[in-house]
Parts: C-alpha cells; sequence; structure tokens
C-alpha cells in the first residue's frame, strides 16, 4: 500500500510539473559571457623609488643580471628541468 502510494505521489508530482512547464514556460538564462581580462599591472607605486622604463635599454649590470636569470634552471613544459647554460 504504502508503495503504491508513494509511486502514485510521484506521478502526480511529474504531472504537475509537465503541466507547470507547458503554462508557465520560463525561458532559460542567456548565455554568460566571460569576464574581461584584468588590465595590466600598472607597475610600481606612486613614490617608489624603482621606475619601470622601457624606453631606456638595460645598462651593461642590468643586462648580466637577466642573463643570470635566464640561466636559472627553470621546469620545463614537460616536467624536466632546464640545465644552466643550455
Amino acid at each position: 500500500m504504502v508503495a503504491a502510494l508513494a509511486w502514485l505521489l510521484r506521478a502526480l508530482q511529474e504531472a504537475l510539473t509537465s503541466l507547470g512547464r507547458v503554462w508557465f514556460f520560463i525561458p532559460p538564462a542567456p548565455p554568460v559571457s566571460p569576464p574581461p581580462p584584468p588590465p595590466p599591472p600598472p607597475g610600481p607605486a606612486p613614490g617608489h623609488p624603482e621606475r619601470l622604463r622601457p624606453d631606456v635599454p638595460l645598462t651593461e649590470q642590468e643586462e648580466a643580471l637577466r642573463r643570470q636569470l635566464d640561466d636559472i634552471a627553470l621546469p620545463d613544459a614537460i616536467g624536466e628541468e632546464k640545465s644552466p647554460g643550455a
């Protein structure tokens, strides 16, 4: 008896849900577009002693430091390490 009542209530719920969808159609929400990418970082804050100057070439010391940083072993895209100087 309980199983028959449960079946009847489930069938009634499905029937009323279907009827409601026909009479009270709610269109699906429009697709959400991805948010725009964040703006590039503006650089150091005002009053900071360092300034970004892309129009000024690097000094010899700065270029040597950049080369040293490039030679640091970094993980490769496939998981292997790059050997220094390679």
